[in-house]
């Protein structure tokens, strides 16, 4: 599941599809921003990235774009 492994860009499984649908809901990306592949599984891309960024940013974690533990439990207790 999520946070069982750190995520970058070029990752892809359900594990960043939670990414993406987290980093949606509370605004750091557009549900546009989101890249299915072939095999309908989310690709982490530069969107991704940047939201991963952005919660980064806000919560005083390292700017790396990299969904590390510390980003994750970040994104997933995020309250605007």
């Amino acid at each position: 599941g999520l946070g069982d492994r750190i995520l970058e860009a070029g990752c892809i499984g359900t594990d960043v599809k939670i990414l993406a649908y987290l980093l949606k809901k509370h605004d750091f990306i557009k549900a546009s921003d989101i890249n299915i592949n072939k095999s309908g599984y989310v690709i982490y891309n530069d969107a991704i990235v940047n939201g991963v960024k952005k919660i980064q940013t806000i919560t005083k974690l390292p700017v790396t774009g990299i969904a590390d533990n510390a980003t994750i439990t970040a994104l997933r207790n995020y309250n605007k």
